[in-house]
């Protein structure tokens, strides 16, 4: 599911008389909602029909196209959510084909169509999931860039006269989606070491990326890293944010674990493991109070908030 529809549930009666006058934003959100108000139902039709009619953009000749503003091929993929299974399959085919012969296209509008398919994956049937896994892996190889990504990645040389930076996303969406999709342990294995290799070229975006697939890999039970061999793969705050994530997948999560992650000087690490004291109290309920003695008191007003949460639910 693309939105959290219990935040957004008292938000909808006033979206939907917002969607019957028409207001774009309204529509939109409670596509992302998967409300199948008719005026939304309309505009999936629209949106799907309008992106299955694209053909991808070739570089050739010189010629390109002008990058997309905003998520158009995301957002038609939360749409295409509320359409029947035939035509959620025939759109997941369709985004990898923009993606993948997409050469005349900038590095994020490719991004943006696996973007879509992360949105997807989780609806399609396994032999389309099957299907999907290795193609949309591939397009996070350096290979699968084009001449037109070298052409804008060569006025990033000190010596440049003229810089060009439009971003590089596409790696890192192809790890996430291929995440959503993978249900193997092959599939599981594969995905890992791809997401493990761009976590290693210490980029931003690229690192936040793996990070995500990974992390989708372990919650699937797919693969099984302790927090040290996370760690091993990248240091950086999102694979601290991460080694959280496996510590809570261990069978005896260790103590001491837990307080670094409290102690971490990123507050997002912290954030992660207040966020995950509920799974705590399932797995290792005498790891939670010493834990929370140190959350309550964080420097950060999120972090006591959500720790206060957690107290507040255990009561």
């Amino acid at each position: 599911m693309p939105f959290e529809t219990d935040l957004l549930g008292p938000l909808l009666p006033g979206l939907r008389e917002q969607a019957e006058q028409g207001v774009p934003n309204a529509i939109l959100a409670l596509a992302m909602a998967e409300d199948r108000h008719p005026a939304v139902l309309a505009e999936a039709e629209r949106r799907v029909d309008g992106l299955l009619a694209e053909e991808p953009r070739s570089w050739s000749a010189g010629g390109f196209q002008a990058p997309l503003f905003g998520r158009p091929r995301t957002d038609a993929a939360c749409f295409g959510l509320l359409l029947p299974p035939p035509s959620i399959e025939r759109l997941a085919r369709h985004l990898l084909r923009l993606a993948t012969e997409g050469t005349g296209d900038f590095d994020p509008t490719r991004a943006d169509a696996l973007d879509g398919i992360t949105i997807l994956a989780g609806y399609l049937p396994d032999p389309v999931r099957d299907e999907l896994v290795h193609p949309v892996l591939a397009l996070a190889q350096a290979s699968a860039d084009s001449s037109f990504d070298k052409l804008w990645q060569g006025t990033l040389h000190p010596l440049s006269t003229g810089k060009v930076d439009v971003g590089r996303r596409r790696a890192a969406a192809a790890v996430v989606a291929a995440a959503g999709l993978a249900r193997r342990p092959e599939h599981g294995e594969t995905v890992l070491a791809s997401a493990s290799e761009l976590a290693r070229q210490n980029d931003g975006p690229a690192v936040q990326g793996a990070a995500r697939a990974i992390a989708t890999l372990l919650d699937q039970g797919l693969v099984e890293l302790d927090p040290a061999q996370v760690l091993q793969i990248s240091t950086s705050e999102p694979f601290r944010e991460l080694a959280v994530v496996a510590w809570l997948h261990s069978p005896n999560p260790a103590p001491e674990l837990g307080e670094q992650f409290a102690h971490d000087p990123a507050r997002s690490v912290r954030l992660a493991a207040a966020a995950r004291l509920p799974r705590l109290r399932t797995i290792a309920p005498s790891l939670v109070e010493p834990l929370l003695a140190q959350l309550r008191h964080d420097p950060s007003a999120n972090v006591r908030q959500v720790a206060a949460e957690d107290s507040g639910r255990a009561a």
